[in-house]
């Protein structure tokens, strides 16, 4: 990307496969000129998603196109939070916080 394109198409990014989903990273501060946060199309089949982890150079937000599923945020005390998503959902994502998306159909 230069200083003068703001859309990122999804040709212009690498498509990464994996045995649970298909990635396609389309905004971070490596990609674009965004700072401290991210965006990513994912596609996960039913059962499958994206176990704990976290991001500790970025925010993230996850928006749901289709399907259900759930996806659990983790507190700085430890405890989890489990929140049904569907299409529609938007998740965001603090910088740093542990988390999880599964994909129930």
């Amino acid at each position: 990307m230069n200083d003068q394109q703001f859309v990122i198409s999804p040709d212009a990014v690498e498509t990464i496969v994996t045995d649970w989903t298909t990635a396609k990273i389309m905004c971070d501060p490596h990609i674009s000129r965004v700072q401290g946060m991210g965006a990513v199309d994912l596609v996960f089949e039913p059962g499958q998603g994206h176990f704990r982890h976290n991001h500790t150079d970025a925010e993230q937000i996850i928006y749901v196109i289709s399907g259900h599923g759930t996806h659990t945020s983790e507190l700085p005390d430890g405890t989890s939070v489990v929140e049904k998503v569907s299409a529609g959902s938007l998740i965001f994502i603090p910088k740093g916080v542990y988390h999880s998306t599964m994909n129930a159909g």
